[in-house]
């Protein structure tokens, strides 16, 4: 099964300016329930990814100690340039990525962002696997 069997299309929503506020990237989460949000620039090209964990690391931390969410741009606490996978990749291929580097979610591009692929699709496609009986597998 390839990435783009299971990446989810929708990710406009799921992407944000890199040059807006953390707030703004804590409030889209909470809105979509994703802990995940693409960072693009104004011509829409990825340029990083912000992650929950990514938030309480570095909003942890002395540099942004003292500041509060509502001054603090996405792209002073985003990863830049994120490892992407490709849509003709495998879905284990993207697991494989994800669990080796501890990521929640890889953005799909092919030339330009066309997805993204979270541990949500990623657990659709486990529980779709785990509901095929074995005795349908199995040539008797």
């Amino acid at each position: 099964m390839k990435v783009s069997e299971v990446m989810n299309v929708d990710f406009k929503k799921f992407s944000m300016d890199k040059d807006r506020l953390v707030i703004d990237a804590i409030n889209l989460m909470d809105k979509y329930k994703t802990s995940i949000v693409l960072c693009i620039d104004k011509k829409k090209e990825l340029r990083g990814i912000i992650t929950e964990r990514d938030l309480l690391d570095r909003l942890g931390s002395k540099k942004f100690g003292n500041l509060k969410t509502s001054s603090i741009r996405i792209s002073s606490v985003m990863l830049s340039n994120p490892i992407v996978i490709s849509p003709e990749n495998t879905v284990y291929e993207a697991a494989q990525l994800m669990h080796d580097k501890g990521y929640t979610g890889l953005p799909v591009v092919n030339k330009e962002l066309v997805g993204c692929v979270t541990q949500n699709e990623m657990l659709t496609v486990c529980e779709k696997v785990t509901s095929i009986p074995i005795n349908g597998l199995i040539d008797t």
